[in-house]
């Protein structure tokens, strides 16, 4: 990380400086830090922003918009969404992306086969944390 970043940032009692998720640090933290478990552990809480304090607001939202699917006859709101786009339906949308992800499948086994062996193995689902801030 760079000195000046560092140096903006006193410790706390425990020595570990704490990192909020705004663009001030997480642009640095993202673009310097050596550790890749640094950036992926920061970028899941900058994920994490807002939730679960937003969590009833965007419920509200995606049952309202539900709620205006219905009203005007669809299924669901990516049906609405998607109906102005050239890929107009969510199963055509589906559809597209099956056929990219079997077109794009052999080369990734390929790079996946020549990389190191931590990359070999599966990819797995880490449960999500609900703080903003994390201490380093």
């Amino acid at each position: 990380m760079p000195a000046d970043f560092i140096a903006a940032r006193k410790p706390g009692a425990d020595g570990r400086i704490t990192l909020r998720t705004d663009s001030a640090d997480f642009v640095p933290v993202m673009t310097y830090a050596r550790s890749s478990a640094l950036r992926e552990r920061f970028q899941r809480e900058y994920a994490q922003v807002a939730y679960p304090q937003n969590d009833a607001v965007l419920r509200e939202m995606i049952d309202t918009r539900q709620a205006f699917a219905k009203l005007i006859g669809r299924p669901d709101f990516a049906t609405v969404d998607f109906e102005p786009r050239i890929l107009n339906t969510p199963a055509k949308v589906e559809a597209l992306l099956a056929e990219m992800a079997a077109a794009a499948r052999p080369a990734a086994q390929s790079d996946y086969a020549k990389s190191s062996p931590c990359c070999a193995r599966p990819i797995r689902r880490r449960a999500r944390s609900t703080r903003g801030t994390m201490a380093i």
